[in-house]
């Protein structure tokens, strides 16, 4: 799932697996797209940070 709040640049994520790794890969794969999806080019630095 996730949830946006765009006037305040707010982005959440929330991830379920069968297990905590599964939601935690699932997290992580969410991430890089959110990444790759988000650069300008190639030389933008990634515009999301992981927190666990």
């Amino acid at each position: 799932m996730i949830g946006a709040l765009s006037e305040f640049g707010k982005l959440g994520v929330v991830c379920i697996g069968a297990t905590p790794e599964r939601a935690d890969s699932f997290y992580r794969r969410t991430i890089e797209v959110l990444d790759r999806e988000g650069r300008f080019n190639d030389a933008s630095p990634p515009r999301v940070t992981i927190r666990s």
